[in-house]
């Protein structure tokens, strides 16, 4: 009897070895990710013109709402990175907003860092961080890119031409009143 309670003790042994691993849910060893981000445009390493591009690109897990995308742009000269306009997501995760290089005429021909991350907290456009101090991330994606503008409009340019304006509009008057005279 001795044996029949061993020889079944085993044979449950063997049973639940055998079946217990064929409804066991095979894992990677790997978790998937609660969320992703990827900048499809522009590219890194691209050539962009102005000091406002658009930024499109592709996210998952923004369905939680304690998840927040955001893009930040640094400018490698300097030592911060600003948090941008909040990007517009569809319902398919993809997503689409304008960043600042700079200013119109403060950032021509310089290379920017442009980051996309998800977090869970909560940033306002034009917040500053240092480089090293970045607030905490899910996930990010990062692409770098040199603005050098087609045409680059002086800040005096404005000025330039309210001066014409002002020299025809004299000149105008001017030989106007004479005109005005002369029929009198």
């Amino acid at each position: 009897m001795k044996g029949n309670k061993t020889c079944f003790c085993f044979v449950l042994i063997i049973y639940f070895a055998v079946f217990g691993m064929v409804f066991m849910p095979i894992s990677s060893g790997q978790e998937e990710p609660i969320a992703s981000v990827r900048i499809k445009q522009p590219e890194s390493g691209a050539t962009v013109d102005g000091y406002r591009i658009i930024v499109k690109g592709a996210s998952t897990g923004l369905r939680d709402p304690n998840l927040h995308l955001y893009l930040l742009v640094h400018p490698l000269a300097t030592p911060f990175w600003w948090v941008q306009p909040l990007p517009t997501v569809d319902r398919d995760g993809n997503w689409v907003t304008r960043v600042y290089l700079g200013k119109p005429d403060v950032g021509n021909n310089e290379d920017y860092a442009i980051k996309a991350i998800i977090t869970t907290q909560k940033l306002y456009e034009a917040n500053t961080f240092k480089v090293n101090e970045l607030p905490s991330f899910i996930v990010e994606d990062q692409i770098i890119v040199t603005r050098k503008d087609k045409y680059k409009i002086t800040p005096l340019l404005p000025l330039v031409l309210a001066a014409i304006g002002i020299i025809i509009t004299i000149i105008f008057g001017v030989l106007g009143i004479k005109e005005w005279r002369r029929k009198k």
